[in-house]
């Protein structure tokens, strides 16, 4: 059994979503350049005020997550379905916003959208390994795990949803 070939089309939101996550790399960059020129400090210094500093490591936690972020996000839509791939990739960006404007004013303000964005990043390493899980049971075990969880519903006595 060989599943579908995957198209363009199969991952163009997920494609949406890198663009706008690079995009946020990219102004995140701008905004730690635009903290050493407001506080005058030449690269590569890693040092200055509180201020220079969150900003600093607001931007250097975003870098260090991001191949986690683009690796499940992307598997996921692979193997998985895009749509909710890119679901979960927008809620990690928004979580990472907030993150990178809550610590620049102050470092506690991080905690909740820190945690937000780990959420995102499990949901999409576990769509990651369910699709990756369902991928190997139909094409080497033909098991189609789609069609078994639809029978164990049914079987329950679930009520009808294409109704």
């Amino acid at each position: 059994v060989k599943m579908a070939a995957i198209t363009l089309d199969d991952l163009y939101f997920v494609a949406l979503v890198t663009i706008a996550s690079a995009w946020q790399l990219a102004t995140h960059a701008k905004r730690m350049g635009m903290s050493r020129m407001k506080f005058k400090i030449d690269p590569p210094s890693m040092e200055g005020p509180p201020e220079f500093l969150r900003t600093i490591r607001a931007q250097q936690n975003g870098l260090e997550f991001y191949p986690i972020f683009i690796v499940t996000m992307w598997i996921s839509a692979i193997f998985l379905h895009q749509v909710p791939a890119a679901l979960v990739g927008v809620l990690y960006i928004y979580a990472r916003q907030n993150y990178f404007n809550g610590y620049i004013k102050d470092a506690k303000s991080r905690v909740g959208p820190f945690k937000m964005s780990v959420m995102a990043l499990q949901l999409g390493l576990v769509m990651s390994l369910f699709g990756l899980l369902q991928m190997g049971l139909l094409n080497y075990a033909g098991v189609n795990l789609k069609m078994e969880a639809i029978r164990l519903y049914k079987s329950v006595g679930g009520p009808d949803l294409m109704s």
